[in-house]
């Protein structure tokens, strides 16, 4: 019966997986090239996979995970815009499928926890999906990932976890990441069940 109940999930998780994919694919493949964050973003990462270093010849002022990341994927799929925007797709749909699972977790019904979902993607759909790949939305989706474990797990296993995850959101973006160790400390300090033995 356990192994029904987990297959039932998983196939609730590639659902919605796949259809915030094909909802954010169909957005951003509309959208025009313009002077915005998503084409200084590009011709940094750009840069860095023609051999340009970051830091040095390439003028950020982020921390680097992000550029990494994007480096990687250009050298395993191709260099070109329509690459940066599916990993912007892929982003999105991890995020909205763990915001997905949170609110399971909080037993939020499922028809109300998609709809909540749905809400927070069209009301952004000039924010969010159109923000393109970026720095500020992988912090978001690393913290997400966090919050999800902190109400998943609450063994002493969750102190690794949490602290992979926060090194990862400050390599990601430094801001976010202090705001996100801060959040983990009031947590474990005024939660009487962070942790279990």
């Amino acid at each position: 019966m356990k192994n029904i109940i987990n297959k039932i999930k998983e196939k609730d998780n590639i659902c919605i997986f796949i259809l915030f994919f094909l909802i954010s694919l169909g957005i951003c493949l509309d959208i025009f090239i313009e002077a915005n964050d998503e084409i200084w973003n590009f011709q940094n990462v750009y840069k860095m996979y023609n051999g340009f270093k970051i830091y040095e010849q390439i003028n950020v002022i982020i921390t680097p995970f992000f550029f990494w990341l994007a480096e990687i994927t250009f050298h395993i799929f191709g260099a070109n815009l329509f690459i940066f925007r599916l990993c912007h797709c892929v982003l999105i749909s991890v995020l909205s499928l763990y915001t997905y699972k949170i609110l399971k977790k909080l037993n939020v019904p499922k028809s109300l926890a998609i709809f909540t979902i749905s809400i927070l993607i069209f009301q952004e759909f000039f924010g969010l999906i159109r923000g393109c790949f970026n720095y500020n939305i992988l912090a978001l989706l690393f913290c997400i990932i966090g919050i999800y474990f902190l109400i998943e797990e609450k063994t002493k296993n969750n102190l690794i976890i949490q602290a992979i995850i926060t090194i990862l959101v400050i390599l990601t973006k430094q801001n976010i990441g202090i705001y996100y160790l801060l959040g983990n400390i009031i947590y474990i300090i005024f939660s009487k069940n962070a942790l279990k033995t």
